[in-house]
């Protein structure tokens, strides 16, 4: 397994609890505060000046999810929220791709999965789970549709 990056363990239970948000209110688009949203995934007795670099991590990760054609956008208000914001049709069929992550387990779909990690808090979800959550989204994101597709049907 690579060194830890705290970056990416931002960017990751970000990405977390955005999509857990968008799946919920799909279709209808939503105003997104990165400020809130990148305090709702770290532990609530971090410090300070790391909850400042989570906040400007979770910007840069809406707009990353929005360049690599997860999420739509509609603008960025002056108040630093997102307007507008909904999964697109990529990001909803990827979601709905049941997985696996233990031996055993049962499959089910990724954003059930989200949702338990989402609702069991920052602070009480290990750092591999997320990033294996996270990384079976991408994964499945990389491939083809019809690999989606065919994913979703199997």
């Amino acid at each position: 397994m690579p060194p830890s990056n705290p970056n990416v363990e931002i960017f990751n239970r970000v990405c977390l609890y955005l999509f857990s948000e968008l799946y919920e209110s799909f279709p209808v688009p939503m105003a997104i505060d990165p400020n809130a949203l990148g305090l709702s995934a770290v532990p609530d007795e971090e410090e300070y000046d790391a909850c400042w670099s989570v906040m400007e991590i979770a910007v840069e990760t809406v707009t990353f999810l929005q360049q690599e054609g997860f999420v739509t956008v509609r603008d960025r208000v002056s108040t630093g929220e997102f307007g507008d914001v909904r999964l697109t049709m990529k990001g909803l069929a990827v979601l709905g791709v049941p997985i696996s992550l233990k031996a055993n387990e049962p499959r089910e779909p990724i954003i059930t999965k989200i949702k338990k990690l989402a609702e069991k808090g920052a602070e009480k979800v290990a750092t591999e789970t997320v990033q294996a959550v996270v990384s079976e989204v991408f994964k499945f994101a990389l491939g083809s549709t019809t690999a989606v597709a065919g994913a979703m049907v199997t």
